[in-house]
């Protein structure tokens, strides 16, 4: 049994760029020049921005026309996507379904930042809900085979926390909050990773609660369980349910939102 899970630093460039990313008075300039410090960063960029979803009529070969070409707030969520991934590791003897997985990661985000407030928050919801599992990301990077036992089991019925309990000693909300302080993630934002699975008196950890549940409702399972299963939907629809799906432009528009930052973050 694995009782403890240590969680790597992000590497200097990537703390810095998530320290900036952080920081909502963060100019263009500032969040370009750290994109173009990772090749990565400006690969993902540049795929979102050529895309043609994105309808560039000309080739973009920059990041600043880059961040232009997709809106400067979409590009930092894209970034934070981005970091998140490369922070992943090899998930592949997990047993997770990593294309489910990063989709529900996408939907969560994506839904939390239309269920927050307006205002500055609605960044913060999207990090919060591309966020929210990084505990599990941590624990199935660290000890892949014993979180293979972790799906095993959850999908034998045991709830997921009690199962990562039962071979790790913890689970990933516990060892999220870990993850958020080695990071240096903001309180707020360390307090929705911590506390996604119950509703609560911040505006920002309803946001991704909310997100984590229409996610499941909208059929993205969460890469242990599919989207289906009683665990995942176990909450009451609440009444702002209808006027956050319209914000979002309905589960079609969901789709392709999802699928456009999934095809950036996916060298192709």
């Amino acid at each position: 049994m694995v009782t403890n899970v240590p969680v790597p630093p992000l590497p200097g460039a990537h703390a810095r760029a998530m320290a900036l990313l952080m920081n909502l008075d963060a100019s263009m300039a500032e969040v370009s020049a750290i994109i173009e410090a990772d090749p990565g960063l400006t690969a993902s960029m540049l795929r979102a921005a050529n895309s043609a979803a994105s309808a560039a009529s000309t080739p973009i070969v920059r990041v600043s026309d880059a961040l232009v070409r997709i809106g400067f707030r979409t590009a930092r969520s894209l970034v934070v996507a981005a970091l998140l991934r490369s922070q992943a590791g090899s998930l592949a003897n997990t047993g997770l379904d990593l294309t489910a997985l990063w989709d529900h990661l996408l939907a969560t985000g994506l839904i939390a930042a239309v269920a927050a407030p307006p205002g500055d928050i609605r960044s913060a919801a999207f990090t919060a809900g591309m966020l929210h599992d990084v505990g599990r990301l941590a624990m199935a990077a660290v000890a892949p085979e014993d979180y293979r036992q972790v799906v095993e089991r959850a999908r034998s019925g045991v709830p997921t926390l009690e199962a990562e309990r039962e071979v790790f000693g913890t689970d990933h909300l516990e060892t999220g909050l870990v993850a958020a302080g080695s990071w240096s993630l903001p309180p707020e934002l360390a307090a929705a990773v911590a506390g996604h699975h119950v509703r609560g008196d911040s505006p920002l950890v309803e946001a991704v609660v909310t997100g984590r549940r229409l996610a499941a409702w909208l059929g993205y399972g969460d890469g242990v369980l599919a989207a289906n299963d009683p665990q995942l939907c176990a909450q009451d629809a609440q009444p702002s349910d209808p006027t956050v799906l319209a914000n979002l432009g309905g589960p079609e528009a969901l789709a392709r939102r999802v699928a456009w930052f999934r095809n950036a973050l996916v060298a192709g």
